[in-house]
C-alpha cells in the first residue's frame, strides 16, 4: 500500500511522545508498505538515516514568528492555531502533488483532520483534543491570547473528525468523549506500544515509590501532589524508610515545592530507565487527564510492580501487573502490602512485564494500523463505485 503520512512533529524527536510513537512505527510499517512522510514543523532539516522517505516542509524561522502568524492564520481561516503547522501552503502542495500516488493518508497528530476528505484517511489525534487543550496549564499572556481556541478544536472536530475514514484513539473512554464531541465520527482504539528494553533489574531493597511524566502538566502535576502529600506520608507511618522520586521535565511550581529530605523531584533526565530499576514499587494516582499512560506501560516493561487508579488504566484495564486503587488510603495500603511482601511484588512485576511483552508491543500497534488503513481504503473505493 502507498501510504502518506502528514505529521506537525518531527518522527525523529523521540522526546516528544507523539514523535516517538512515529518514530517505532515507520521502520515496521516500512517492511510491508511504500511510506512516505511530511512534516510541518518549525525545521526544513531532516536528519540522515530516516527510514523512510522524509520531507521537512516547515519553517525555519523562530518560533514566537511562527506563533504570531499562526495566529492570525487561525483567525483568518477559523482552524485552530496547532492545525496551522500543516496547512502550510508549501506542505498542502506537496500532498496534493502526490495525491494521485497515493492509497491512504496517515493524519498524525492534533489539527491534521482538515485534510481528510482528500483521500481515504485514518486520523490519529492521540486524545479528544479540545478536552486536553482545557485541561492545559498555560502562564498568564496565553490564557488571553488562546481565549476562543477551545470552541474553535471543538468547530475542528466537529467538522473534520466524521470526514476521516476512521479516528484513532488509545482507549474506549477517549473513543467515547469523541463520538460525543463529533457525532458521526468512526472512532477506533489502538493502545500504543512500548519497548520492553533490557531484561529487568532485581527489585531493590530500598523502599523507593516512582512516579514519572511532564510534570508541566496538570494531570502529571496534581498526581504528583497526591502522592507527595497524602499517600507518601500513610506509607511512611508504617515503612519509615520509604521515599518518593518525582521523576520528569519541567516540574510546575507546585512540584517543585514539593523537593525535600524524602522526596526528590529530578527534573529532565536523559534516560527514565535507572529511576524505573531504583523503584520498589511504581504509583500512578491519576485522577484527571485522557489517554493511555505510557508511563504504567513503561515501568511495568522495566518489571516494577504497579499500584494504579482506575483513570491511569485507560487503554490498559486492570490485570496482570497492577494493583488497582483508588484514593489516597486505598492506594497507600497496596504500597505498604508490596514493601511487605517482596516475593508478591517481584512476582507482579515479572506479570506485568510478560503482559507488556505479549498485548503491548509496537508490532501489535502497528500491524493494528494497517489494518485500519486497509478498511478505509476499502470503504473509500466501494463508495465511489456506488451508483447514485
Amino acid at each position: 500500500m502507498r501510504v502518506l503520512v502528514v505529521s506537525p512533529w518531527p518522527s525523529w524527536d523521540t522526546l516528544d511522545g507523539n514523535g516517538l510513537v512515529l518514530h517505532r512505527q515507520l521502520p515496521l510499517w516500512a517492511r510491508h508498505h511504500e511510506v512516505s512522510v511530511l512534516i510541518g514543523g518549525l525545521t526544513t532539516t531532516v536528519p540522515p538515516g530516516q527510514p523512510v522517505e522524509t520531507l521537512a516542509l516547515g519553517d525555519d524561522r523562530s518560533g514566537a514568528l511562527d506563533y504570531l502568524l499562526r495566529r492570525t492564520n487561525e483567525l483568518r481561516e477559523r482552524e485552530p492555531a496547532h492545525a496551522q503547522w500543516t496547512l502550510r501552503r508549501r506542505l498542502l502542495a506537496e500532498v496534493h502533488r502526490r495525491l494521485p500516488l497515493v492509497d491512504v493518508l496517515h493524519l498524525h497528530g492534533w489539527g491534521t483532520a482538515g485534510l481528510a476528505g482528500l483521500a481515504p484517511s485514518v486520523h490519529v489525534p492521540f486524545d479528544p483534543w479540545a478536552d486536553s487543550v482545557a485541561n492545559r496549564v498555560l502562564p498568564g499572556w496565553r490564557k488571553v491570547s488562546d481565549a476562543g481556541e477551545v470552541a474553535l478544536i471543538r468547530r475542528h472536530e466537529r467538522r473534520h473528525y466524521p470526514r476521516c475514514g476512521t479516528v484513532v484513539l488509545v482507549s474506549d473512554t477517549d473513543a467515547d468523549a469523541v463520538r460525543r464531541q463529533a457525532p458521526g465520527t468512526r472512532a477506533a482504539v489502538v493502545p500504543n506500544g512500548v519497548e520492553p528494553g533490557p531484561a529487568p533489574a532485581p527489585l531493590p531493597a530500598e523502599p523507593l515509590l516512582v512516579f514519572h511524566g511532564t510534570l508541566a502538566t496538570r494531570a502529571n502535576a496534581t498526581a504528583a501532589v497526591e502522592l507527595a502529600r497524602r499517600i507518601l506520608p500513610r506509607v511512611q507511618a508504617e515503612v519509615p524508610g520509604a521515599r518518593l522520586a518525582l521523576v520528569g521535565r519541567d516540574p510546575l511550581p507546585e512540584v517543585a515545592a514539593l523537593a525535600g529530605p524524602d522526596v526528590t523531584v529530578t527534573g529532565a533526565v536523559p534516560d527514565v530507565r535507572p529511576w524505573l530499576d531504583r523503584a520498589a514499587v511504581y504509583v500512578a494516582p491519576m485522577t484527571e487527564g485522557h489517554g493511555l499512560k505510557n508511563k504504567v506501560l513503561e515501568a511495568m516493561a522495566a518489571g516494577r510492580p504497579v499500584v494504579a487508579s482506575q483513570l491511569a488504566l485507560g487503554g490498559i484495564g486492570a490485570g496482570e501487573g497492577i494493583v488497582v486503587a483508588d484514593g489516597a488510603a486505598a492506594g497507600a495500603r497496596a504500597v505498604v502490602d508490596l514493601l511487605r511482601d517482596r516475593d508478591r511484588a517481584a512476582a507482579i512485576g515479572t506479570a506485568g512485564r510478560t503482559r507488556v511483552e505479549r498485548d503491548f508491543s509496537w508490532a501489535t500497534n502497528a500491524a493494528r494500523i494497517e489494518e485500519l488503513w486497509t478498511e478505509v481504503a476499502d470503504r473509500w473505493r466501494a463508495h465511489r463505485n456506488d451508483p447514485v
